[in-house]
C-alpha cells in the first residue's frame, strides 16, 4: 500500500489488487476442498459400504453443504470481478484527471 501518514495517494492501486488476489485464492480452496469431499463422498456411498437411512441423511446434508459453497463460490467470484473493475476504474480516472491537469501523476 503506497501511503503518507496513512493517506492512500493517486496511484495505490495495490490494495484492490491485493484482495481481489486474495478473494480469487479463497475461490480456489473452496473449489478444490468442495471436489475433494464429492470424491470422498461418493467413496463412502459406493454399495454395501455405507447404506442406510444414517447415508441418505448424510448425502443430504451434503447436499446442502455442496449447494451453499457453490453459492459462496460464485458471490467470492463476483467481488473479485467488482475490485477488478473498480480498479481498472480508478486507474482510468486518475489518468484522465492527470491528463486533464497537465500530467501532475
Amino acid at each position: 500500500m503506497n501511503e503518507n501518514n496513512g493517506n492512500i495517494n493517486v496511484g495505490s492501486y495495490s490494495n484492490l489488487e491485493e484482495g481481489s488476489s486474495i478473494i480469487r485464492d479463497a475461490t480456489n480452496n473452496l473449489k478444490t476442498n468442495l471436489e475433494n469431499g464429492d470424491v470422498y463422498l461418493k467413496n463412502i456411498q459406493r454399495p454395501r459400504i455405507f447404506e442406510g437411512p444414517v447415508a441418505d441423511h448424510v448425502s443430504g446434508v451434503w447436499d446442502v453443504i455442496n449447494k451453499a459453497t457453490t453459492n459462496n463460490i460464485n458471490e467470492f467470484e463476483n467481488s473479485a470481478n467488482t475490485l477488478d473493475n473498480i480498479t481498472a476504474n480508478y486507474q482510468a480516472t486518475d489518468k484522465k484527471s492527470s491528463n486533464d491537469i497537465g500530467g501532475v501523476i
